[in-house]
């Protein structure tokens, strides 16, 4: 019997020299390429890190096909990790002129061309989200630093926010499923469902590394406290019950127009949204079958004791009455979006004509088509609120016109009740807690 090498630790050394050696190469050439040199030396760093990507995938192909799973998966793994341009090549090639969108375009073709073949190497099926959304995140890092230079500087952060809850927002709300084309045992099949989370995870956190380098210089620490409401946002992904994402939401615009007044509109904007998100999908708890344990040359587990259930959060599609309720908080927050674009704090901003008349008609549409009647509150504050502020009808001064104002808005509130259940009777309503 000839026992095979599974965990070899000599893949993550070499991984790591060669990180280190591009890394420290690539800080003594950062002053030149600010200067306009260091053109060819930048190019020579980036095809080196490029050639020890496409190396990490064709060795893993090479262990996969002689039946070394494990260590196949360790190096894919290294090769994942590479995809997220560990040297931070396109931020620099931002800087190198022409010759900079050249090079971000050959890694983008390089990195695409290998992500491709990693997956066929390592005999994976991949959905059209798992397949697309990394080559929208790898489009996004290498192009958008081009795209920024010509951005003034006040409005980098915006539009950075706006690219980052676009891609973490996609990738929390997809299936992004991941399936192998042969058949596995249960051990490994957990191991392989921990290395996708990883995987995962990790370009997640280098797609902030990499925002952080978008947006030079950083704002203040208190600028960015403004990742507190856009964190709210996309932690509903993980809230079972609706109330709670109404309450996050609700806490993100106060926040946000409380200490962050420039950003409403944008907060706004991504938190109708979230509303859509959710009323497209509802995330549901399942529990995967626990499987038995199995004997490992690394983790040792008594041959049949069950081993602890999984539990994953998946989606469902939501109920005609959930989207009956979160649509209007769509409309809402749009609303919110289009009243409040370029406000800079202080003073509420002056109510449109034409942002009104967007939300009546908005509503109508909603109402009629979407089953929403909800969706008639909003115009309804919105205008109320407008003849309030801007005292459009005149309020009256004594106490007795008040008390008669409130008598006749007590009737009319109860006439368009009563018309609202006769026109939606066969919607029905139910509270936040389905």
């Amino acid at each position: 019997m000839h026992a095979s090498i599974q965990y070899n630790p000599l893949y993550l050394v070499s991984a790591a020299l060669v990180l280190y050696g591009l890394t420290s190469l690539s800080s003594g050439l950062a002053a030149e390429v600010h200067r306009g040199g260091g053109l060819l030396s930048q190019l020579g760093l980036t095809a080196t890190a490029e050639l020890y990507g496409w190396a990490l995938v064709g060795s893993a192909a090479l262990l996969v096909r002689i039946r070394l799973r494990r260590p196949a998966l360790m190096l894919a793994l290294l090769a994942a990790a590479f995809q997220c341009d560990l040297t931070l090549h396109c931020p620099t090639a931002a800087h190198l002129g022409p010759w900079g969108v050249v090079a971000s375009l050959a890694w983008l073709a390089s990195g695409i061309g290998r992500f491709f073949v990693l997956a066929w190497a390592m005999q994976l099926q991949l959905s059209r989200s798992a397949r697309w959304l990394p080559v929208i995140g790898m489009g996004v890092m290498g192009l958008l630093p081009h795209l920024v230079r010509n951005v003034a500087a006040h409005d980098r952060p915006e539009l950075v926010a706006v690219v980052v809850f676009a891609l973490l927002a996609a990738g929390l709300w997809t299936r992004r499923r991941v399936d192998l084309r042969v058949a596995l045992d249960p051990w490994p099949m957990l191991v392989a469902r921990r290395a996708r989370l990883a995987v995962w995870l990790g370009w997640a956190v280098m797609l902030l590394v990499h925002a952080s380098f978008w947006i030079r210089p950083l704002p203040s620490p208190s600028q960015l406290g403004i990742a507190l409401p856009l964190g709210l946002l996309l932690a509903t992904r993980f809230m079972g019950r609706e109330r709670f994402v109404w309450i996050a939401v609700g806490a993100a615009l106060w926040i946000t127009a409380s200490y962050f007044a420039p950003w409403l509109w944008v907060v706004a904007a991504m938190s109708a949204v979230t509303f859509a998100l959710r009323a497209w999908h509802q995330p549901t708890s399942v529990e995967l079958a626990p499987a038995l344990g199995i004997a490992d040359p690394y983790r040792t587990a008594v041959e049949g004791e069950p081993a602890a259930p999984t539990t994953l959060l998946a989606f469902t599609t939501a109920s005609a009455e959930a989207r009956a309720r979160l649509i209007p908080g769509v409309l809402a927050c749009l609303y919110v979006a289009s009243w409040t674009f370029g406000w800079e704090g202080g003073a509420p901003p002056p109510h449109a004509w034409w942002i009104e008349l967007a939300a009546v008609v908005g509503a109508w549409l909603l109402a009629r088509h979407a089953a929403a009647p909800l969706c008639a509150v909003v115009p309804a504050a919105t205008m109320l609120h407008w003849t309030v502020v801007d005292r459009l009808i005149p309020m009256p001064a004594s106490e007795t016109g008040r008390a008669l104002l409130a008598i006749a808005g007590g009737f009319v509130l109860l006439g368009l009740s009563l018309l609202a259940s006769v026109r939606f009777r066969r919607c029905h309503v139910v509270d936040l807690e389905a």
